[in-house]
C-alpha cells in the first residue's frame, strides 16, 4: 500500500476532532443571534398561537367547520414547531452524537 495514502488517513482522522465553541472571536455573538432567532421564533408561535385560539372559537361560533379544521391545524403546527424550536439545540446536540461511521 502506498505510505502517504496512509499519512493521509491519520492526518485526516476524525476521532480526535472535538468542538470548540469559543475558538473564534464571534462565536459569543453568533450565540447570542441564534438565542436572539429563537426567542423570536418563539414569540411568533405564541402571537400565531392566541390568534388561532381565538379563530377557533369564533369560527365554533359561528358554525364554521371549515375554519374550524383550519385554525385547529393551525393550532397544533405552532405547538409542534414551539417544541422543536424550544428544543433545537438538544436535537442537533443529539444528532451530533449520532455515530455514521
Amino acid at each position: 500500500m502506498d505510505p502517504f495514502v496512509n499519512a493521509a488517513m491519520v492526518l485526516a482522522d476524525p476521532k480526535g476532532i472535538k468542538p470548540d465553541y469559543s475558538y473564534f472571536p464571534f462565536m459569543a455573538t453568533l450565540n447570542k443571534i441564534a438565542s436572539g432567532f429563537e426567542g423570536m421564533a418563539l414569540i411568533v408561535c405564541v402571537i400565531l398561537l392566541v390568534a388561532a385560539a381565538i379563530l377557533f372559537g369564533a369560527s365554533k361560533l359561528t358554525s364554521s367547520p371549515a375554519a374550524a379544521r383550519v385554525t385547529g391545524t393551525v393550532f397544533i403546527v405552532c405547538i409542534v414547531l414551539a417544541a422543536v424550536i424550544a428544543g433545537a439545540g438538544g436535537l442537533i446536540s443529539w444528532a451530533t452524537g449520532i455515530p455514521l461511521v
